[in-house]
């Protein structure tokens, strides 16, 4: 388990990536429709895993995720892949 505190001069760089079209801004918006789309635990998760995509400057693994959100660690990386296969950076369904 592991966490990442991004300094502020790192987070004032992902608030200016954030509007163009660089390949981690695309995938943070979509990752961030896709989260707030679904809601629930798909968005809390997704909040901890990659905060700074809503400012958030504390970052921190899936299982680590999984941990404080009382799931059980495959269910954690069922939501994680999902979502990558939903945004398009997978293009099959876990098994």
């Amino acid at each position: 388990m592991a966490r990442i505190n991004f300094t502020k001069a790192e987070m004032d760089y992902f608030a200016t990536m954030a509007g163009t079209d660089h390949p981690g801004a695309v995938a943070d918006r979509r990752i961030r429709a896709y989260a707030e789309e679904k809601g629930g635990t798909v968005l809390a998760f997704w909040k901890l895993t990659q905060g700074r995509i809503w400012g958030d400057p504390v970052t921190m693994t899936t299982d680590e995720a999984a941990s404080i959100l009382k799931l059980p660690l495959e269910e954690a990386q069922k939501i994680e892949h999902a979502t990558l296969v939903a945004c398009g950076y997978r293009s099959e369904p876990k098994a």
